[in-house]
């Protein structure tokens, strides 16, 4: 027979005698209160109503008290609060209005994407993608709250339909052509990877037609990369080889690098969702780990202020020179800003890898299972470098809108040798706070000392500049700039990609993860 409902309220305090409490039961669940998140649905409708009126006067010619820049900033500020209360407010009308809304976004979105304007085929893809990916964002809230598993499974269907189909338009057509592949259908392929990972996420695993989507998405990566690779090395050979009279043009840089990076991003994405070695699982649940905590959406909102501020100040110098040399991306990254944010970033990621574990005893819990030190270090590792360098994705998506929006080109191909170099650096960093973390319970001296290791690295910088203009033929200026990331950076920036100089950088990586490894090993002899 079903047992009555727990009606005994649950003691939260402790009784005043030394005698043992009686037992309660277990703790009453409760829903979460609506009331802040509709508070911030409404301002954010506000928003939404003055920002979108302010853009509408504006673009029709007409002078309003709130300037373009503060009407965007109102607008997406609005949006933003939408999206809380959808997450938050799991009212039945609320989210199947929300429902209706995402699905509308789609619609819309793809049908900007493909509609020529003025007779020019993708004039409005930059409003598209944006609305496609506010589609995304509301009916992943939508499926947060939803319980009906009809409603949940249509939109799961929906999202993986549309990822499939965004994913093959995007590497098919970039395949065939490689114009179409930049900026179009790389965006098209990353977005409709998104869709995919949110299909297989809302799903899970265990599910027979995620994991197979799971493994199509690894199939589909194994195969863009092979194609990519063999359309970039045999026609060069056949040309050598005389096979062919015509020269071949260069395919390599940037549309075979493009698809073999995209290839390679299908391939590790398959890997974390499908996998079942012991770093890789662990990977996922340290991922998991990190974004249940406030800390992981503390960082990515700060580090997208520092993006925006970094992006605005280097729009405000473009306007004011007519002609500014190729790159420019230089300048969006070259910023005491973006030095300074990535101080403050890498300490709050890695203090709490290995010294909450210590601190909860959680660790020796965790070596109970069939793994060992060096899996528990390197996934420990590869989530950390994983969330730093999602990190650095407003920076990419501000980029894609100065495409966009400017409706000119720039040189964006020392992005490749730009990314090279700060994976690696990132790399050291992440390794230098694991091994810190290690070394203690607190995750307050643990961040510490990380921060005081990233700030003598960012010293070096300083120390170079001055030897190199007092002595620029002195043999330190050659050591220093091997050992100063931010001079790696410029480097990269300016499309030199020079392996002598991330050696250092690998070195340390691998003698910082040996001490974690290390130090964790020691606990047995202790």
């Amino acid at each position: 027979m079903p047992s009555r409902a727990i009606t005994q309220t649950p003691q939260t305090r402790p009784e005043s005698s030394w005698r043992h409490p009686s037992d309660t039961g277990p703790s009453l669940m409760r829903r979460d209160d609506p009331k802040l998140a509709r508070a911030i649905g409404v301002a954010a409708a506000a928003a939404i109503i003055f920002g979108g009126m302010a853009l509408v006067l504006q673009t029709s010619g007409r002078v309003t008290p709130l300037g373009v820049g503060w009407a965007t900033f109102l607008l997406t500020l609005g949006i933003a609060g939408l999206l809380f209360h959808a997450a938050f407010d799991s009212d039945l009308q609320i989210r199947r209005v929300y429902m209706a809304f995402g699905y509308l976004c789609l619609g819309v979105g793809g049908f900007l994407a493909i509609v020529p304007y003025n007779k020019q085929p993708g004039a409005l893809f930059g409003q598209g993608f944006m609305c496609l990916f506010l589609g995304l964002l509301f009916l992943l809230a939508f499926l947060r709250n939803e319980e009906d598993a009809w409603f949940r499974n249509l939109a799961e269907n929906i999202l993986g339909g549309a990822g499939a189909l965004m994913a093959v338009i995007g590497l098919v057509g970039g395949n065939i052509k490689g114009e179409f592949l930049t900026p179009y259908g790389l965006l098209l392929a990353l977005l409709g990877l998104i869709y995919l990972i949110a299909f297989v996420g809302s799903r899970g695993v265990s599910d027979n037609l995620a994991y197979r989507t799971g493994l199509g998405i690894g199939g589909v990566g194994i195969l863009v990369w092979a194609v990519a690779l063999l359309r970039s090395a045999l026609p060069p050979l056949f040309y050598r080889w005389h096979w062919t009279s015509t020269q071949p043009g260069d395919y390599f840089v940037p549309y075979g690098l493009l698809l073999m990076a995209v290839g390679l991003l299908y391939v590790a994405v398959s890997l974390l969702e499908c996998s079942d070695w012991p770093w890789i699982v662990l990977t996922r649940r340290e991922l998991g780990s990190l974004f249940y905590s406030p800390v992981a959406y503390i960082v990515l909102f700060a580090f997208a202020i520092v993006h925006w501020l970094a992006y605005f100040l280097v729009v405000l110098n473009l306007l004011d020179n007519v002609s500014v040399p190729d790159p420019i991306v230089g300048r969006f990254f070259l910023q005491w800003l973006v030095v300074i944010g990535t101080i403050v970033a890498v300490p709050v990621l890695t203090m709490r890898l290995l010294s909450e574990e210590k601190r909860t005893g959680t660790l020796e819990v965790l070596l109970t299972a069939p793994v060992d030190e060096t899996a528990v270090v390197v996934s420990k590792f590869l989530a950390a470098c994983i969330m730093y360098m999602a990190m650095w994705l407003p920076f990419g998506l501000l980029l894609i809108y100065l495409r966009l929006a400017g409706g000119s080109e720039f040189d964006y191909r020392p992005l490749f040798s730009f990314t090279i170099g700060l994976a690696a650096t990132s790399a050291a960093f992440v390794s230098m706070g694991v091994f810190f973390s290690s070394l203690t319970r607190s995750q307050i001296a643990s961040g510490v000392l990380t921060c005081a290791g990233m700030i003598v690295l960012t010293i070096i910088f300083l120390v170079n500049s001055v030897v190199s203009s007092s002595s620029p033929s002195s043999a330190w200026v050659t050591v220093l700039k091997h050992v100063s990331y931010i001079d790696v950076w410029i480097d990269t920036l300016d499309g030199r990609l020079l392996p002598r100089q991330l050696l250092f950088f690998l070195s340390m990586t691998v003698i910082w993860l040996f001490g974690s490894i290390k130090v964790l090993e020691a606990r047995k002899w202790a």
